[in-house]
């Protein structure tokens, strides 16, 4: 008998108790890093970044995490360790819930309205940065500087040694949390939610 994956799993519920094994996918990102244009002035980031334990990726926040759970690379990476592993179709179900309710349970981004009495009261602006896994990098939305990056030959050297050791760590991550959520997955194969 085989199940087909379903391509877009449903979105679960907010009130589910945490699992063990979920945490906020802290990041190992070092809260200073320089700032490209002089090289001396600090930013401050925040280290509680979230992160896709299978695809090895840090976001911003948990909408950004929902955005990559639908992506193609994800996908590619749940049909990798599918492959690799023997996984059943259920299976690899199971894990996109497992990330559906990690995405469910990390903070949101600052609203408008919290946005615009930051700027007035405390002079802050919004800026947008990519994070770039495989340089460990934060780079500016801005063309130029986003081109400069992914055609240096140290992001050209870091993404091949990137997807590599990505590939390698996804299958372990994978079969981790199928073994510390075996409950949760007995439970799903019978048609319940994993996280009840």
């Amino acid at each position: 008998m085989h199940t087909a994956v379903r391509l877009s799993p449903p979105r679960l519920q907010q009130d589910y108790q945490p699992l063990k094994y979920l945490g906020t996918g802290q990041n190992r990102v070092s809260p200073f890093t320089e700032d490209p244009r002089n090289g001396n002035v600090n930013i401050i980031m925040d280290k509680r970044l979230v992160s896709c334990d299978l695809c090895e990726v840090d976001l911003a926040n948990g909408g950004e995490l929902e955005d990559h759970l639908e992506s193609k690379s994800h996908w590619d990476t749940l049909e990798h360790i599918q492959q690799q592993n023997n996984y059943d179709d259920l299976a690899i179900a199971f894990l996109q819930e497992v990330m559906q309710y990690k995405s469910h349970q990390c903070s949101r981004a600052i609203e408008d309205g919290s946005l615009q009495a930051l700027e007035e009261i405390d002079h802050m602006t919004k800026i947008e940065m990519f994070r770039c896994a495989a340089c460990s990098a934060f780079v500016s939305t801005s063309a130029s500087s986003v081109h400069t990056h992914i055609a240096s030959q140290e992001h050209l050297t870091n993404i091949k040694e990137f997807q590599v050791q990505q590939r390698r760590a996804c299958l372990d991550k994978a079969e981790t949390m199928m073994k510390e959520l075996k409950p949760q997955f007995e439970h799903f194969l019978k048609g319940g939610s994993p996280f009840e």
